[in-house]
């Protein structure tokens, strides 16, 4: 993380994560007497975000950038802060019945090819559905005229 300077009351360092766009004051203490009012803490803590939020910003504007367009365009570097994941990983599904009973006899799925030579036609044609190879149903009826032999 890199450290920025704020000017204000007093010089504050922040350090930078421009990979995440995140800014963090790691030297930030609550103060525990006096009490303070609510809006004295609301206060406070608007001007450390505004605070944050420009070192953010002076940051971003020291990196080199190219003309678009659109403005300027920066790449930003790799993130420094690794964050957590929102859900957990997911768990492996547990095999089926089938699944099960295939590994215990040894039963591998192997796919068949969708086009197979058809012996009628001479040409290769599909394995199922319309117009396909070798089928039965498809062989035209000739019907036999009288004076074919018997």
């Amino acid at each position: 993380m890199t450290e920025m300077e704020i000017e204000g009351e007093k010089q504050q360092k922040f350090d930078v994560d421009l990979g995440n766009l995140m800014a963090l004051d790691s030297n930030h203490t609550f103060p525990s007497q006096p009490p303070l009012s609510r809006e004295e803490i609301v206060k406070q803590c608007l001007l450390k975000g505004t605070h944050l939020v420009q070192a953010i910003a002076d940051a971003l504007f020291t990196l080199p950038s190219t003309e678009d367009v659109d403005g300027p365009l920066v790449n930003l570097p790799a993130p420094l802060t690794k964050l957590p994941r929102e859900k957990h990983l997911p768990k492996p599904k547990p095999p089926t019945k089938w699944e099960v009973f295939a590994k215990k006899k040894g039963i591998q799925n192997r796919k068949k090819d969708k086009i197979v030579y058809d012996e009628q036609s001479g040409t290769w044609k599909r394995r199922y559905g319309y117009d396909r190879a070798n089928d039965e149903d498809a062989v035209p009826i000739i019907e036999a005229k009288e004076t074919d032999g018997k």
